[in-house]
């Protein structure tokens, strides 16, 4: 398994640059530790959301990527749901040693859940506008 492909870090590290902007203009930079822990907590959301997306892509969509091909060799649909949960996890392990800003993270989270309902993701899926909004 390709996890590179099925957790899309190649999207994934390209944003974590909007999230080193937005620390960047915080009046009073943080320290190392708590810039690094919201960083990784950005890597950890977006990789749920954009292995999420394929996923929900994948069965609600029938498009073709990543995730349809593990379906295709057989790879089980447990594994798959695991695995879509596994940076979840790691994220709420993370949230003792956060401050209030993770709730942002949370909001994010539920948005995207949102978005990748059938009827809520044609309207975005198939309107330039609002499809450009919400992502």
């Amino acid at each position: 398994m390709n996890y590179y492909r099925f957790y899309r870090l190649d999207f994934c590290l390209r944003n974590l640059g909007l999230g080193l902007m937005a620390l960047l203009t915080l009046e009073a930079l943080p320290g190392i530790y708590p810039a690094s822990l919201a960083i990784f907590q950005i890597l950890l959301i977006q990789m749920q959301s954009f292995s999420a997306n394929n996923y929900f892509d994948s069965l609600i969509w029938g498009e073709e990527n990543y995730i349809s091909e593990l379906v295709r060799e057989g790879v089980g649909g447990k594994r798959i749901v695991f695995l879509l949960f596994l940076p979840v996890i790691l994220l709420i392990m993370t949230l003792p040693f956060s401050d209030k800003s993770f709730l942002l993270l949370i909001l994010y989270m539920l948005l995207f859940s949102l978005y990748q309902l059938p009827g809520v993701r044609k309207v975005f899926k198939e309107h330039y506008l609002p499809s450009i909004i919400i992502n």
